[in-house]
C-alpha cells in the first residue's frame, strides 16, 4: 500500500530524513559500488512508522525497499540526523 502512495509519502512534510550510510560492501558485491550511498526516511503509515530506504549510485537515486518498524534497525545508519 505504501508504494501506491509513495510520491505523497516522500514529500518533506510527510517524511523525516534520518541520515545516510556509505556502502560498505564496495565493488566486490554485485549491485554495489564504492559510490553507493544509502538514505533512510521515516514515515508515519498505518498507525505506526515505516522506513523507506533509497540507494544512490553516482548521484542517481532509486527506491530500494520499505520496511516496518519491527524490521528496521536504526543502528545501521552511520551519518544520523536525528
Amino acid at each position: 500500500m505504501a508504494v501506491y502512495y509513495l510520491k505523497t509519502l516522500l514529500q518533506p512534510q510527510n517524511a523525516k530524513y534520518l541520515g545516510n550510510t556509505l556502502d560498505i560492501k564496495g565493488n566486490d558485491v554485485h549491485g554495489h559500488t564504492t559510490e553507493t550511498i544509502w538514505h533512510y526516511y521515516e514515515i508515519k503509515f498505518m498507525k505506526g512508522f515505516s522506513y523507506i530506504v533509497i540507494k544512490e549510485v553516482n548521484g542517481k537515486k532509486y527506491i530500494h525497499h520499505i520496511q516496518d518498524e519491527m524490521h528496521f534497525d536504526k543502528s545501521k545508519i552511520r551519518n544520523k540526523t536525528f
